[in-house]
C-alpha cells in the first residue's frame, strides 16, 4: 500500500506552484474576491477564474484589431 496522500479526484490536477510577489492592496483585494467568490473559494480559485477572464479579454481585443 502506498504511503501518499489521497486528495479528490480530478481530471486536473494541479501539479504546479506559482509564487508572486504582490502588495497589501493586492492581497486585500484578491482577499475580498474569495469572499464574494463561494463559500469553497480559495485564493488559488480566484487567481485561475481571474486568468481565465484575463485570457478571454485579451483574445476578444487581439480578434478584434485583426
Amino acid at each position: 500500500m502506498s504511503n501518499r496522500k489521497m486528495g479528490r479526484p480530478t481530471t486536473s490536477p494541479k501539479n504546479t506552484t506559482v509564487r508572486a510577489r504582490m502588495d497589501k492592496e493586492t492581497i486585500r483585494l484578491l482577499d475580498e474576491c474569495v469572499e464574494m467568490d463561494d463559500p469553497e473559494s480559495n485564493r488559488s480559485i480566484v487567481m485561475r477564474k481571474a486568468i481565465e477572464v484575463l485570457h478571454e479579454k485579451l483574445k476578444q481585443k487581439q480578434s478584434e484589431n485583426h
